[in-house]
């Protein structure tokens, strides 16, 4: 998640150098081979940060709905253990649950 939302601020970074350099081209009267290579670089970034974007909010939604279903099978553990065992504790058994130790 961290290496993506980097990319991502990366991309947003040179997208908005890119702008800035095509206005400044266009004030200008003519385009130079460099110049025009310039703008379909950018064209080409700006492609790749909507798709870098499209990319990190599918994962973002990935993990938002594998978090909740994680959360949700493990208040339904708790349910059944409290129908067993009344006087469980949520807090004592979601930090056992939450413990790496075996």
């Amino acid at each position: 998640m961290y290496h993506l939302i980097t990319n991502k601020q990366s991309l947003i970074e040179e997208n908005r150098e890119l702008k800035l350099r095509i206005q400044e081209l266009e004030k200008s009267e003519s385009m130079t081979k460099e110049e025009h290579q310039h703008l379909q670089e950018f064209f080409k970034i700006q492609d790749e940060l909507k798709e870098a974007k499209i990319q990190w909010e599918y994962w973002e939604r990935m993990y938002d709905e594998e978090r909740e279903d994680k959360q949700e099978r493990i208040r339904r553990c708790f349910r059944w253990i409290k129908q067993i065992k009344p006087s469980a504790d949520w807090e004592e058994f979601r930090d056992w649950v939450m413990n790496d130790e075996e």
